[in-house]
């Protein structure tokens, strides 16, 4: 199935999903996401975070590609010599 929409409605209606629709879902949901340079305001942020952690794979979006990364503090001491 090609069609987003109706590959939703297969999903929603619980008929199994064939690699196409999985593809076409990950595919359709990558486009719709905040994308680089998208302003937030803060309760968005913060709703967007929430929804993010209630996902059964947080850490990454349907591709594969990271949506998190972690930092440690000490790196960033260093990269603003507060060392």
């Amino acid at each position: 199935i090609n069609d987003p929409g109706t590959a939703l409605r297969n999903l929603l209606a619980g008929d199994p999903l064939t690699f196409a629709d999985t593809e076409t879902l990950a595919r359709r949901a990558c486009r719709q996401s905040v994308m680089a340079g998208d302003r937030l305001n803060k309760p968005e942020a913060e709703n967007l975070i929430q929804r993010l952690l209630a996902c059964s794979e947080p850490f990454t979006c349907p591709h594969g590609r990271p949506v998190m990364i972690e930092i440690e503090q000490s790196f960033l001491e260093r990269r603003f010599l507060r060392t």
